[in-house]
Order: structure tokens, then sequence, then C-alpha cells
């Protein structure tokens, strides 16, 4: 990552010809300008009022992705199996 902030690690391996080699991975968010506070304070105002419709989108929005991530994590959803895929590689699991 050679901008922003690690907002989540995972741990990974990769398989090779010659074994195996696990590490850690970061996720980032990038962004070509610096958001300033009072920036950051009116999205978060206007996502958490009730009235607005904006914040209501946002909110409807942030529903659906944690149902979804929700399924995917679940036994037999794409990111157990992902995961379950990446224990075999790294024989954490048979």
């Amino acid at each position: 990552m050679t901008k922003g902030v690690p907002i989540g690690a995972m741990d990974e391996c990769h398989v090779t010809n010659g074994g195996h080699r696990c590490g850690r991975s970061y996720v980032g968010v990038t962004s070509k300008r610096v958001i300033g506070r009072e920036e950051v304070a009116t999205f978060v105002r206007k996502i958490m009022v009730e009235e607005d419709e904006e914040g209501q989108k946002v909110r409807a929005k942030a529903e659906e992705v944690r149902a979804s991530s929700e399924r995917a994590r679940a036994q037999g959803g794409s990111s157990y199996r992902s995961h379950f895929e990446w224990a075999k590689q790294c024989r954490l699991v048979s």
C-alpha cells in the first residue's frame, strides 16, 4: 500500500513450487486529496439524520451490504468457501 489508511488486515498464504509463504496483507483506502474534519462531520450528520433522503439511501445501502456480507460469511457462502480453500492450501485444515 502506498497511500491511504489500513482499514483491515488478513493473513494470506501463497502456495508456490517451493512450499508456501504466509503473511499479512492490508486493505487500504486511497484518496487524491485530504478530507477535512468538517467534510467528515457534515457527511456523518447527513447519514445520521432520519429525515434526510440521501442519508436514508446511504443507510439502506449499508443494510444491503451487511446482509450480503452475512450471507457470504455463512457456511457455504462465497467468503466461507474462499477462506476454507485458503486454509486447505496452507494445510491448516484437511
